[in-house]
């Protein structure tokens, strides 16, 4: 059970009282510093004690100056140490991931282009080593959106983009990288795919698959037609491509979404699941035509399209992060944002202060076979302020697809509790990082407000397959150091 009261009044939410302190299972805590944060990635640690949080802070006494950042928090959300790794230039860490000795960040460096970032830091988050891949096929524009650490060699898989020339609307190529314990490739792969008009190429997550190798998913072109079937645009798909140890590709299954008669059914591949128990790939996508997330069930052998289910029809306007696993093997866990939305919380000073046009998260349980939705909750959090990335990631964001990668935003924890990331801006005009443990079950120490959601299911049309082209991913050397930041930093605690 909660400890707050929730209710219903006029269609908004009001919470009734402040929360208390943080349990030996559950907190949820406002971290802030005299910077902007951006930080949709945590996990659960491996060592079984606390939790991990990777992202990006903006320095806004400094011209908006980013710095990688990597945190550790106990049990109780109590931040135990962290860490923000400069290069002097601009960086953004966009991913992250836990290795046997430490932990690997994903991102980019802006050297005047953007320039993909691998760095490797041990158990304190100390820096190892860090490596940056400059494009030698077209020489601009790369980025890694997603990261995960290859056990068996000790390596790493990540995925991005690059962009093929200096504006944001040149062409793109989805990229998926595979690395050495050192951060080397040892082999990359550029995809592209039919384009006229807006192009979409990019892979924004990257899942090793035990015994079929890496699936990757993100978004790809889609014809748009006219009445006579005539091509003449493009918007976005799903990308759902299967790549072999070596990087060649096992199979294709990049989805659109229901016609070609909807001009804004824009639809992305956020994140995935794979069930070894079924050999099932569960694929979270966001569809831009009714701004709502969708499940899509991939067979891990052939890619065939087994089931799908939509969080329809009052589920327009939720944004999907991360699907996880859940406490109850038949289950899972979708987590995401809501689009828009309106409800009562206390301000910082206690004050019941009403929020309209906010993004809160939410959580939903959902049967891994039929996709019946089991309890559904989301979090009033006020986040009116979210940071967009624009620039070379801004096409991909066309259709008012907000948030297209947060793969890492929620996890499960080793005792069943789910841990989850957010946004806090109601403090000050900044925005402050949120982090809240919830249980297994959704319900939260502060304020969980059920949701009226059902799922149901969708036609999904295949589209070309995305061809791969010359790789060219050599690293190169720039000088990063470790800046030991823990003292800048204060918890609000909770209100």
């Amino acid at each position: 059970m909660t400890n707050s009261t929730c209710y219903l009044l006029r269609g908004l939410v009001a919470t009734g009282l402040l929360c208390p302190a943080a349990s030996a299972q559950l907190f949820q805590e406002t971290y802030h510093r005299d910077r902007f944060h951006d930080h949709y990635a945590v996990q659960d640690s491996a060592d079984g004690f606390g939790h991990v949080v990777a992202g990006t802070v903006f320095n806004v006494n400094e011209g908006d100056h980013s710095d990688m950042h990597l945190m550790r928090l106990d049990e109780d959300g109590q931040m135990l140490w962290d860490q923000v790794y400069d290069t002097g230039l601009y960086e953004r860490c966009l991913s992250f991931d836990q290795t046997f000795d430490g932990y690997v960040l994903a991102g980019f460096v802006d050297q005047g282009v953007n320039t993909a970032c691998l760095i490797r830091t041990d158990s304190d988050g100390n820096l190892v080593s860090a490596v940056l891949y400059e494009d030698q096929v077209f020489g601009v524009h790369s980025q890694l959106l997603h990261v995960e650490h290859t056990p068996v060699d000790d390596g790493f898989i990540a995925a991005g983009f690059v962009n093929t020339g200096y504006d944001p609307t040149d062409e793109k190529l989805a990229l998926v990288v595979k690395t050495d314990p050192g951060g080397n490739p040892i082999w990359d792969r550029y995809f592209d795919s039919s384009s006229m008009g807006v192009d979409y190429n990019m892979a924004g997550k990257v899942e090793v698959i035990p015994g079929h190798g890496y699936f990757v998913t993100g978004s790809t072109n889609a014809p748009v037609e006219d009445g006579g079937g005539n091509q003449i645009g493009t918007w976005q798909g799903a990308l759902a491509l299967l790549l072999d140890d070596s990087g060649a590709t096992v199979w294709e299954s990049s989805f659109g979404s229901q016609s070609f008669a909807f001009a804004n059914d824009f639809e992305v591949g956020i994140d995935s699941y794979y069930d070894a128990a079924t050999d099932e790939i569960y694929l979270l996508t966001n569809n831009s035509e009714l701004h709502l997330c969708a499940v899509t069930v991939l067979d891990a052998g052939s890619g065939a399209v087994n089931r799908t289910f939509d969080f329809g029809p009052f589920g327009v306007n939720y944004i999907g992060q991360s699907i996880l696993p859940s406490a109850d093997p038949t289950k899972l866990v979708v987590s995401g944002m809501i689009r828009s939305a309106s409800f009562l919380a206390l301000d910082p000073f206690g004050v019941p202060t009403s929020y309209s046009g906010n993004s809160p998260p939410f959580l939903v349980e959902i049967d891994k076979g039929s996709g019946a939705i089991g309890w559904s909750f989301f979090y009033p959090i006020p986040s009116a302020g979210y940071r967009g990335y624009g620039g070379f990631f801004g096409p991909f964001s066309q259709g008012q697809q907000g948030w297209i990668f947060s793969p890492d935003a929620a996890a499960l924890t080793d005792d069943g509790n789910i841990v989850l990331a957010a946004y806090r801006s109601n403090l000050t005009p900044q925005i402050d990082l949120e982090i809240a443990k919830v249980s297994g079950k959704g319900e939260s120490i502060c304020a969980d407000v059920p949701l009226l959601l059902t799922t149901q299911p969708r036609q999904r049309f295949p589209l070309d397959p995305v061809v791969p082209i010359a790789p060219g991913l050599p690293p190169c050397s720039v000088p990063f150091e470790t800046l030991f930041n823990a003292t800048e930093w204060f918890r609000c605690g909770m209100f």
